[in-house]
């Protein structure tokens, strides 16, 4: 089986990143059930002002396929 690894950057997505990170774990859990690839998402949170992050985490709990990486500046 192929893996693939996707990495997601992520500033500021509060609004999108939920239906987004649903929308691509239950794109590749398909294919992933039909042995055709394996996958990880991997999000890099960076320096965000919103609630990106608490967002990130709340999929995280459905999808333990998502990763995330907290970068603060400063």
């Amino acid at each position: 089986m192929k893996k693939a690894f996707i990495v997601i950057p992520a500033y500021n997505e509060e609004k999108r990143i939920g239906k987004m990170l649903r929308a691509y774990g239950s794109f590749f859990e398909r294919k992933r059930k039909d042995k055709l690839i394996d996958y990880n998402l991997f999000v890099v949170i960076n320096n965000t002002r919103d609630n990106t992050e608490s967002v990130v985490k709340n999929e995280r709990k459905t999808n333990s396929r998502i990763n995330f990486v907290v970068y603060r500046e400063g």
